[in-house]
Protein backbone atom coordinates (compact mmCIF):
# COMPACT_ATOMS: atom_id res chain seq x y z
CA UNK A 1 0.00 0.00 0.00
CA UNK A 2 1.28 3.38 -1.04
CA UNK A 3 1.31 6.32 1.19
CA UNK A 4 -0.38 9.42 0.04
CA UNK A 5 0.85 12.75 0.92
CA UNK A 6 -1.33 15.27 2.30
CA UNK A 7 -1.77 18.37 0.20
CA UNK A 8 -2.24 22.00 1.63
CA UNK A 9 -2.72 25.47 0.69
CA UNK A 10 -2.66 29.03 2.15
CA UNK A 11 -4.35 29.91 -0.54
CA UNK A 12 -8.36 29.97 -0.74
CA UNK A 13 -7.92 27.98 -4.06
CA UNK A 14 -5.80 24.61 -4.21
CA UNK A 15 -4.84 25.37 -7.78
CA UNK A 16 -2.32 28.50 -7.21
CA UNK A 17 0.56 27.67 -7.89
CA UNK A 18 3.33 29.42 -4.89
CA UNK A 19 0.89 28.43 -1.98
CA UNK A 20 1.38 24.80 -1.95
CA UNK A 21 2.79 23.02 0.63
CA UNK A 22 3.39 19.23 1.22
CA UNK A 23 3.41 18.80 5.16
CA UNK A 24 4.07 22.18 5.49
CA UNK A 25 7.40 22.74 2.88
CA UNK A 26 6.46 24.30 0.01
CA UNK A 27 6.95 22.14 -2.63
CA UNK A 28 9.39 23.21 -5.94
CA UNK A 29 7.71 24.93 -9.19
CA UNK A 30 8.62 21.80 -11.17
CA UNK A 31 6.73 19.54 -8.55
CA UNK A 32 3.46 21.18 -9.01
CA UNK A 33 3.65 22.05 -12.43
CA UNK A 34 4.01 18.16 -13.20
CA UNK A 35 1.27 17.37 -10.18
CA UNK A 36 -1.35 19.94 -10.97
CA UNK A 37 -3.95 19.96 -8.56
CA UNK A 38 -8.12 20.17 -8.80
CA UNK A 39 -9.03 23.86 -9.20
CA UNK A 40 -10.96 24.57 -6.27
CA UNK A 41 -14.63 23.82 -6.55
CA UNK A 42 -16.19 27.47 -6.12
CA UNK A 43 -13.96 28.25 -9.55
CA UNK A 44 -14.40 25.21 -11.74
CA UNK A 45 -15.87 26.42 -14.80
CA UNK A 46 -15.42 30.09 -14.29
CA UNK A 47 -14.11 30.67 -17.89
CA UNK A 48 -15.29 34.20 -19.76
CA UNK A 49 -18.32 33.06 -22.50
CA UNK A 50 -19.85 35.64 -24.39
CA UNK A 51 -23.01 35.01 -22.44
CA UNK A 52 -21.25 36.05 -19.62
CA UNK A 53 -20.58 39.48 -20.71
CA UNK A 54 -23.92 39.64 -21.58
CA UNK A 55 -25.66 42.27 -19.73
CA UNK A 56 -29.59 40.93 -19.88
CA UNK A 57 -32.92 42.09 -20.64
CA UNK A 58 -32.99 45.87 -19.89
CA UNK A 59 -29.10 46.77 -19.31
CA UNK A 60 -26.83 48.07 -21.68
CA UNK A 61 -23.45 46.55 -22.47
CA UNK A 62 -20.37 48.26 -20.82
CA UNK A 63 -18.15 47.27 -24.27
CA UNK A 64 -16.44 49.95 -25.21
CA UNK A 65 -16.86 53.12 -22.59
CA UNK A 66 -13.39 53.68 -21.65
CA UNK A 67 -12.98 53.73 -25.92
CA UNK A 68 -15.78 56.31 -26.12
CA UNK A 69 -14.62 58.62 -22.90
CA UNK A 70 -11.24 58.73 -24.51
CA UNK A 71 -11.84 60.04 -27.81
CA UNK A 72 -13.89 62.72 -25.71
CA UNK A 73 -11.28 63.53 -23.65
CA UNK A 74 -7.94 63.68 -25.23
CA UNK A 75 -9.05 66.24 -27.71
CA UNK A 76 -9.51 68.29 -24.83
CA UNK A 77 -6.27 67.47 -23.51
CA UNK A 78 -4.44 68.08 -26.38
CA UNK A 79 -6.14 72.03 -26.42
CA UNK A 80 -5.58 72.24 -22.69
CA UNK A 81 -2.01 71.30 -23.46
CA UNK A 82 -1.63 73.79 -26.90
CA UNK A 83 -2.79 76.79 -24.45
CA UNK A 84 -0.24 75.68 -22.19
CA UNK A 85 2.40 75.96 -24.76
CA UNK A 86 0.85 79.62 -25.88
CA UNK A 87 0.79 81.20 -21.71
CA UNK A 88 4.51 79.83 -21.58
CA UNK A 89 5.33 82.10 -24.74
CA UNK A 90 3.54 84.79 -23.36
CA UNK A 91 5.54 84.57 -20.20
CA UNK A 92 8.76 84.13 -22.37
CA UNK A 93 7.47 87.67 -24.01
CA UNK A 94 7.12 89.22 -20.58
CA UNK A 95 10.63 88.31 -18.93
CA UNK A 96 11.77 89.70 -22.79
CA UNK A 97 10.14 92.91 -22.21
CA UNK A 98 11.66 93.39 -18.45
CA UNK A 99 15.07 92.73 -20.16
CA UNK A 100 14.21 95.26 -22.61
CA UNK A 101 13.20 97.88 -20.41
CA UNK A 102 15.78 97.30 -17.36
CA UNK A 103 18.57 97.52 -19.95
CA UNK A 104 18.07 101.27 -21.90
CA UNK A 105 16.63 102.52 -18.43
CA UNK A 106 19.77 101.71 -16.90
CA UNK A 107 21.87 102.73 -20.44
CA UNK A 108 20.14 105.68 -20.49
CA UNK A 109 21.32 106.75 -16.81
CA UNK A 110 24.90 105.80 -17.93
CA UNK A 111 24.22 108.44 -20.22
CA UNK A 112 24.39 106.78 -23.27
CA UNK A 113 22.81 108.24 -26.81
CA UNK A 114 19.02 107.95 -26.51
CA UNK A 115 18.88 106.57 -30.02
CA UNK A 116 21.50 103.73 -29.52
CA UNK A 117 19.00 102.47 -26.59
CA UNK A 118 16.37 102.50 -28.60
CA UNK A 119 17.78 100.70 -31.11
CA UNK A 120 19.13 98.00 -28.17
CA UNK A 121 16.04 98.21 -26.20
CA UNK A 122 13.84 96.96 -29.70
CA UNK A 123 17.06 94.05 -30.69
CA UNK A 124 16.40 92.27 -26.89
CA UNK A 125 12.59 93.11 -26.97
CA UNK A 126 9.76 91.08 -28.77
CA UNK A 127 9.35 91.36 -32.50
CA UNK A 128 6.58 93.79 -32.90
CA UNK A 129 7.66 95.83 -29.48
CA UNK A 130 7.10 99.81 -28.84
CA UNK A 131 9.25 101.36 -26.64
CA UNK A 132 8.98 105.03 -25.14
CA UNK A 133 11.39 106.83 -23.37
CA UNK A 134 10.91 109.48 -20.96
CA UNK A 135 13.19 112.38 -18.85
CA UNK A 136 11.42 113.67 -15.72
CA UNK A 137 13.46 115.45 -13.60
CA UNK A 138 16.71 113.19 -12.39
CA UNK A 139 15.01 110.26 -13.37
CA UNK A 140 14.88 108.11 -16.88
CA UNK A 141 11.88 105.83 -17.87
CA UNK A 142 11.87 103.31 -20.41
CA UNK A 143 8.37 101.29 -21.53
CA UNK A 144 8.52 98.31 -23.38
CA UNK A 145 5.24 96.67 -24.75
CA UNK A 146 4.05 93.90 -27.34
CA UNK A 147 0.67 92.49 -28.26
CA UNK A 148 1.13 88.52 -27.91
CA UNK A 149 -1.16 87.17 -30.32
CA UNK A 150 -1.90 83.30 -29.83
CA UNK A 151 -0.01 81.53 -32.70
CA UNK A 152 -1.91 79.80 -35.64
CA UNK A 153 -0.99 76.47 -34.58
CA UNK A 154 -3.93 77.37 -31.55
CA UNK A 155 -7.21 76.19 -33.01
CA UNK A 156 -9.28 78.04 -30.79
CA UNK A 157 -9.09 82.02 -31.53
CA UNK A 158 -8.39 84.03 -28.44
CA UNK A 159 -7.41 87.83 -28.19
CA UNK A 160 -4.06 88.92 -28.02
CA UNK A 161 -2.59 90.02 -24.95
CA UNK A 162 -0.56 93.41 -24.33
CA UNK A 163 2.65 92.60 -22.54
CA UNK A 164 4.71 95.50 -20.92
CA UNK A 165 7.17 96.84 -19.05
CA UNK A 166 8.73 99.92 -17.20
CA UNK A 167 11.26 100.88 -15.55
CA UNK A 168 12.85 104.01 -13.75
CA UNK A 169 16.24 104.37 -12.91
CA UNK A 170 18.17 108.09 -11.48
CA UNK A 171 20.14 109.54 -13.60
CA UNK A 172 23.66 109.30 -12.19
CA UNK A 173 25.04 112.39 -11.11
CA UNK A 174 28.04 112.95 -12.97
CA UNK A 175 25.64 112.41 -16.69
CA UNK A 176 23.43 114.84 -15.23
CA UNK A 177 26.54 117.48 -14.92
CA UNK A 178 27.24 117.21 -18.35
CA UNK A 179 25.66 119.63 -21.13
Amino acid sequence: MQRQEQVSTTAECAGTVAAKRVRGVPLPVSAVARHPSPPCPRHRGASRRRSDLDPGPGMRSQRGTVTAESALVLPLVAAFAMALVWMVSVAIEQVQTVDAARDAARALARGDDAGVVDEQALRTAPAGSSVDISHSGGLVTVSVSVVATPPGWLLVPLPGVTVGSRSTVQVEDDVSAQP
